[in-house]
């Protein structure tokens, strides 16, 4: 993370000693932190979604979607854009009562969606979400049957 004219901090890649960097106007440049960082989550990275193996991915998701009206998610953040919309999508593929999203998650639900996506916190308002109050490993199979889909 460096320091760039104009307050700005952003992170790059030091081409040699991350020390004697310089910017755009040759002034040297001096590193504010050494902590790892990832970056993601940007509009470039939901846009490569649509080629390539994601799309495959993407479609094949849909697919299998579209034949259940339960989707249980268990340890998901819901802090992807992309693959949120393709969830959202999928909810309102059949209107309520239709498709259901099943989250499972101890956390009481006046906490669990403060740091969540305002769509889920509507949905959860309109009951187009059940909310399972313990993560999967303590699950037992009568906690869920009640969402598993008929057997064709």
């Amino acid at each position: 993370l460096y320091d760039f004219p104009a307050g700005f901090r952003q992170y790059a890649i030091p081409d040699g000693d991350p020390y004697h960097c310089k910017d755009q106007n040759n002034k040297l440049l001096t590193p504010v932190d050494w902590k790892a960082a990832f970056l993601s989550g940007t509009i470039v990275k939901e846009q490569r979604y649509a080629i390539g193996p994601w799309e495959h991915l993407f479609i094949g998701l849909r697919t299998h979607l579209a034949k259940h009206t339960h989707l249980i998610c268990c340890g998901y953040g819901f802090g992807d854009p992309a693959f949120n919309q393709r969830i959202q999508q999928w909810l309102y593929d059949r209107p309520a009562p239709g498709n259901r999203l099943v989250i499972l998650t101890p956390d009481p639900t006046s906490t669990y969606f403060k740091d969540k996506p305002l769509w889920l916190g509507t949905l959860w308002g309109k009951g187009r979400i059940d909310i399972v109050p313990k993560y999967l490993q303590y699950c037992t199979v009568a906690d869920l049957r009640k969402y598993f889909d008929p057997i064709n």
